[in-house]
């Protein structure tokens, strides 16, 4: 997801809210390229959010990547670190 619109260049990282909701299944998404998973969820039918940090590429881009039960997912941009 790009955010070149929303975050300055220069900007490190992000600070975001991600949403899962209609949830078929468990499963999980992580941000970027870390390897430990951002939201979890372990049913059907299930909306959560968490907030979670992620670093920004030199695109100023966020990748999220997911396994598991398919699921929509909403990002939320509260902030950036510079």
């Amino acid at each position: 997801h790009s955010l070149a619109a929303q975050v300055p260049a220069g900007a490190t990282g992000v600070l975001l809210n991600l949403t899962v909701t209609q949830t078929e299944r468990s499963g999980y998404l992580k941000l970027g390229s870390g390897g430990t998973s951002s939201i979890n969820w372990y049913a059907a039918a299930q909306t959560l959010a968490n907030a979670a940090t992620a670093s920004l590429s030199t695109a100023r881009t966020v990748t999220v990547t997911g396994a598991g039960g398919p699921t929509h997912y909403i990002v939320d941009l509260l902030g950036y670190l510079a």
